[in-house]
């Protein structure tokens, strides 16, 4: 290797790694400058207001943050993301080009898993609440413990749809999920039971005199 070669190679290295520096730096720049303007829109529409009381506002309040918050880390790290990707390219290093690809062809994956448990969330929430509030209106028997119970079997639904677009192998998982469906079906039969049980243990004398009399009214 001559030194001119030499020479041209150092300057190429020194200019790739200069470019990678450029853009992580305007990666964090630019990510904090998009994630703070984002939440203040979705604070400014009140997109907050449609997650009150949802799974997913109690999930973000127990990580310490907001909805509006969320959405400007979402934003933030994603910019990172892509400031990170732009640098690797920029230093070449083949291993690290064919895992940025691969990086690259499963985001879609990612996005729509995101987008499936998001919103999916947001509807089992929905019919949960609606289908207690419209229980609860009609007088329906035992509607606090079923619509719970309901809430988790959707919640449950919603993470392996967002699973199966991850490619993830769902062999263990559906045994795992029929065992799950199961136990919450002998569970509720068993709360039944012994709802069913108490509720009638102070009327039992009184049936049980009614069914001796129908006996003996059929038997004349």
């Amino acid at each position: 290797m001559t030194i001119d070669s030499t020479v041209y190679l150092i300057e190429n290295m020194m200019s790739n790694m200069i470019l990678a520096v450029i853009a992580i730096f305007a990666g964090l720049v630019l990510g904090n400058i998009l994630g703070n303007k984002v939440s203040k829109i979705v604070e400014k529409l009140g997109l907050d207001k449609t997650f009150k009381g949802s799974v997913i506002e109690k999930g973000v309040e127990a990580a310490g943050t907001t909805i509006p918050g969320l959405f400007n880390l979402v934003i933030r790290w994603f910019i990172y993301l892509i400031a990170v990707m732009i640098a690797l390219d920029y230093l070449n290093i083949p291993q690290v080009n064919n895992f940025i690809n691969n990086f690259v062809n499963y985001l879609p994956s990612v996005f729509a898993a995101m987008l499936i448990l998001f919103v999916g969330l947001v509807i089992a929430d929905f019919l949960g609440n609606f289908l207690k509030n419209t229980g609860k209106s009609m007088g329906l028997p035992f509607i606090d413990i079923i619509t719970p119970v309901l809430k988790l079997l959707l919640y449950f639904i919603v993470v392996i749809m967002a699973l199966s677009k991850l490619h993830v192998d769902m062999c263990i998982i559906y045994i795992l999920s029929e065992a799950f469906v199961w136990g919450i079906g002998l569970g509720i039969g068993l709360s039944i039971a012994i709802i069913v049980g108490f509720g009638m243990k102070d009327r039992s004398p009184e049936l049980m005199d009614k069914l001796l009399e129908g006996f003996d009214k059929a038997k004349k």
